[in-house]
């Protein structure tokens, strides 16, 4: 170790600068040497019955209020007294050939006089360090070995039997425990002491006057310490990352800050992959990183040149492995379609045969699956998701032949209606029949016979068409498609773990935050239904964009499901509505919804009212579902202050399972309101929609 010279005036200078740690104190006689204090911290104790663990007690930091058991730990008995040393700054001083040190320790008692007598201090597991010492328990204080002594080595002990009441003892430690300590995996520098007595002792770390006596004493030639040097040979040894973390994977260990007390900063080439705080994020490409460390070491001399040393450590970063996702095929039905294009029922396809939830196309056949999509739709959108389908075929009297099959995106409104009640007409309307100019999300062109045997078949999916369907008000994330055989027929076992989408992601692309975000701000009324406020009819959705919502109801005529539930001798209610909205652990309550709901049973439909150019325009559709032909009256009533002073009525005949719609004009002097109204012409029922500007 290189060593220089220091004049005695230089010395007196750097002694009396030095106070980080503790006091340091010229030593008489020895110019050239300084003591440092080295109190000791964090003390504790417990009581423990080696036979029987319930009586082990709670391991505490000991802050008594009675000044005379001030700071007090107690130790021999059934207890174990514990301290701690921290000797951050003193690693280089710790190793050099001419330190020494002492201990000094107060002895004290509560009662009566507490002798000292074959007193040991045991240096113990360094793991102790990371525990909250207020809340260790005895059985934890087990595990950390603190009740289990055998094989520690000894730091220092006192043999004698002179201990008094109240004194200051001291002796000589054995550094050499210390520096094996330091100098193994302990990064922090800091040791946990067990001390050990064969009667009960007492320990106190302040004197009468709340001095601190108590802690070591390290004597140490400061012209000896070379911090460059003491940098330099603790990396002699670091030639790659894992001799610095201990494990080849920086996951789990995170990137240093401190190593045998120097301090580390680094510097990653790609932040996006290795950050300096050593967070990884894989990427679908793999990536080499080059980590530059710096090292430094100041020691506690204020007057001491810093060591530092600089180091490259290159980490590779494997390719991300892509989460794969099976969502299978659901609500299976099927059509007959004969040459005469008769077309026979939809329904859920049960047979008990050798084709059991087999379904067929292709010839005078229709088929029809849905996927439900909840929870995919951030997922789906991502530049790197890949989307299969994967089929594979059934069978009645041998192998059939899967090819040129196409699925195209059906209706979404398909996606609410009960599969095995729907009739042809429905299925007409649903556009079940008709699927041209409907995208098409996926096609099997080649001609390949699966047996029930052989391994299904992979198609490529139409990522685009499918994300498209579910942004395009389909707020309950269930896609509906229709498998189309263009030639002979084929039979697709639906019912069976080869038949479903395969969806393919990276979750280091998916910016959960940010969706989050755009789910916030996109969740206002005209996103969430095509109901109008003025005229809500239809079922509030529970879902919006792979988040769940809960309804709350001022009035309590919406349920927290989103049914309507109004009285029954009314046809229209006023309500506020607000929606709780959560997104995985993400929650947040909508803006509150002013809203008129109309009894679904005698209106299907939106009524508009726009003022323009001093004209008043009200319009209403209506699609009657009620079974009878029913009349409704239109009313479009001008104001001024609380009277009326022009009514303009029209009568609406709206005839059974039709849609039928009307519009009223009226002109309106400045600065009068306009009401629009309808009403059923019954003469009975009141208004089921109304309108104010």
């Amino acid at each position: 170790m290189f060593k220089k010279t220091i004049s005695i005036l230089m010395a007196i200078v750097f002694v009396l600068s030095l106070m980080p740690m503790g006091a340091l104190a010229e030593v008489a006689g020895e110019e050239n040497f300084v003591t440092g204090q080295i109190p000791f911290t964090n003390y504790a104790y417990s009581r423990h019955d080696p036979d029987n663990a319930a009586n082990r007690e709670k391991v505490f930091k000991y802050q008594a209020n009675d000044k005379s058991t001030y700071h007090v730990i107690l130790a021999g008995g059934v207890y174990d007294g514990y301290a701690q040393l921290n000797f951050s700054g003193y690693e280089e001083i710790l190793g050099n050939k001419s330190t020494t040190a002492t201990y000094k320790i107060g002895t004290g008692g509560t009662g009566g006089q507490q002798k000292c007598i074959d007193f040991k201090a045991y240096v113990m597991p360094d793991n102790t360090d990371g525990y909250s010492w207020e809340t260790i328990n005895g059985e934890i204080a087990n595990t950390l070995g603190l009740n289990n002594i055998d094989g520690r080595p000894v730091l220092f002990e006192r043999l004698d039997n002179t201990g008094k009441r109240a004194e200051v003892i001291e002796g000589d430690a054995d550094l050499s425990k210390v520096v094996n300590e330091i100098n193994g995996t302990n990064d922090n520098s800091i040791i946990t002491l067990c001390f050990d007595a064969s009667s009960a002792t007492y320990l106190r770390p302040w004197d009468s006057t709340n001095e601190s006596v108590e802690g070591l004493y390290i004597k140490y030639n400061p012209a000896e310490i070379s911090n460059d040097e003491y940098v330099d040979t603790l990396l002699e040894n670091i030639s790659e990352l894992k001799d610095l973390t201990g494990d080849d994977d920086i996951t789990k260990t995170g990137l240093p800050k401190t190593y045998r007390g120097m301090d580390i900063t680094w510097v990653s080439s790609d932040p996006d992959y290795i950050s300096t705080d050593g967070v990884i994020t894989q990427h679908p490409e793999a990536k080499d990183v080059i980590l530059t460390a710096t090292f430094s070491y100041k020691g506690i001399h204020e007057t001491a040149k810093t060591g530092t040393a600089i180091k490259e450590f290159k980490v590779n970063v494997p390719a991300e492995t892509p989460v794969e996702v099976t969502i299978p095929f659901t609500n299976y039905a099927y059509s007959r379609e004969s040459k005469l294009n008769e077309k026979l029922g939809v329904l859920t396809f049960e047979s008990s045969g050798v084709t059991h939830r087999s379904i067929a196309t292709g010839g005078d056949y229709n088929a029809y699956t849905q996927f439900n999509l909840k929870g995919y739709e951030e997922i789906l959108k991502n530049s790197k998701t890949s989307i299969q389908i994967q089929l594979k075929a059934g069978y009645s009297a041998g192998g059939h032949t899967l090819t040129n099959i196409r699925g195209v995106l059906a209706s979404d409104k398909a996606d609410s209606y009960k599969w095995d009640e729907l009739t042809c007409d429905e299925a007409d309307k649903l556009g079940l029949h008709d699927t041209e100019g409907r995208p098409v999300l996926f096609t099997k062109n080649d001609d390949v016979t699966i047996k029930v045997t052989q391994d299904p078949v992979k198609v490529d999916a139409n990522k685009e068409a499918l994300v498209a369907a579910l942004e395009e008000n389909n707020t309950n994330s269930v896609v509906s498609v229709y498998l189309e055989g263009l030639t002979g027929t084929s039979y697709i076992r639906a019912n069976n773990e080869g038949t479903c989408l395969i969806i393919k992601y990276y979750k280091s692309e998916i910016d959960e935050d940010a969706y989050y975000a755009d789910i916030q701000s996109s969740f206002v009324w005209e996103n969430i239904t095509s109901d109008a406020q003025e005229a809500l009819v239809n079922k509030l959705p529970t879902y919006y964009k792979g988040a769940d919502i809960v309804w709350s109801s001022e009035k309590r005529y919406v349920t927290s499901s989103g049914e309507l539930d109004i009285p029954s001798d009314r046809a229209m209610a006023d309500d506020v509505l607000t929606a709780h909205v959560t997104y995985k652990d993400k929650s947040f309550t909508s803006e509150e919804f002013e809203v008129t709901i109309c009894d679904g049973s005698l209106i299907l439909g939106t009524p508009a009212l726009t003022v323009e150019d001093g004209v008043a325009s009200g319009s209403f559709a209506v699609t009657n579902a009620t079974g009878e032909d029913i009349s409704y009256i239109l009313y479009l009533a001008e104001y001024n202050g609380g009277e009326m002073v022009n009514l303009v009525p029209e009568t609406i005949n709206a005839v059974k399972g039709i849609e039928t719609s009307e519009t009223i004009t009226a002109k309106v002097a400045s600065g009068n309101k306009v009401k629009f109204l309808v009403w059923k012409a019954d003469g009975i029922t009141p208004a089921i929609a109304a309108i104010e500007k």
